[in-house]
């Protein structure tokens, strides 16, 4: 009976040990894998960190260049300005020695400033210069230039109407270029009507201030000329003229 007591006690002694180093062993285990879930999150959050900070300085970098940039454009908007500003104070120097250049009286009324022609072979180099009167914005004046000369050819004594040098090319089966045609054609283009040929631009006027033109006026063959007049036209109506001698 005792001995049987004693194994009972024994036996639940046994198993209360056994009991208790399980719970230990189990309370061991949670504690490691704790350790081992707050390492992996450690970790985890290590990493983000990192990303955020690399993320960050990126950003920074690229808002550094960015603000370098801006700077460098910043100061070449600048130059450019300061550039502009210079240009819009020289034309309006240009302007203000040009409106005092233009002569006083009733406003669009139309000034020869000055007009140069002389011989070269069988052509009439020319320039000139004209100027509208008045201040301020204004209609731009529209016209055109006539030259003509006076001159002799065969003895005799002519006027004949000048024409630019650079001309359109007519139908072949018409004589070849108006130049030809009114170099060889006597001066008075017969065979080809003048005024429905279009004629070099550097005839036609539309200015508002200063107009300039040079170029060749071709002389028709056979004749010499001997003085040359230009007239500004505004429609049929003879704005000015001059007349100078060669």
């Amino acid at each position: 009976m005792i001995a049987r007591i004693f194994l009972l006690l024994l036996g639940v002694g046994i198993g209360g040990g056994l009991t208790y180093y399980h719970q230990q062993a189990e309370h061991l285990r949670e504690r490691d894998a704790m350790l081992l879930q707050f390492e992996e999150r450690v970790k985890l959050e290590s990493g983000q960190a990192v990303v955020n900070y690399q993320a960050m300085e990126n950003l920074y970098n690229e808002q550094k260049a960015k603000a370098l940039l801006d700077g460098a454009l910043i100061a070449q908007y600048s130059r450019e300005i300061e550039r502009l500003n210079a240009e819009v104070t020289r034309l309006n120097g240009e302007l203000t020695f040009y409106e005092e250049m233009v002569p006083a009286g009733p406003a669009g009324a139309v000034s020869l400033r000055a007009f140069e022609a002389q011989q070269e072979g069988r052509y009439i180099n020319f320039k000139l210069m004209l100027s509208v009167s008045g201040r301020g914005i204004q209609e731009p004046f529209s016209g055109r230039l006539q030259f003509t000369a006076v001159g002799e050819k065969d003895g005799q004594k002519q006027t004949v109407e000048l024409y630019p040098e650079v001309l359109p090319v007519v139908d072949s089966t018409e004589g070849g270029s108006l130049i030809t045609s009114i170099s060889q054609g006597g001066g008075d283009g017969r065979g080809i009507d003048l005024k429905a040929a279009r004629m070099s631009p550097i005839l036609e006027l539309n200015f508002s201030r200063i107009q300039r033109r040079e170029g060749l006026l071709v002389i028709p063959f056979g004749f010499t000329p001997q003085e040359i007049t230009v007239k500004v036209l505004e429609g049929k109506s003879v704005k000015l003229s001059k007349t100078i001698e060669l």
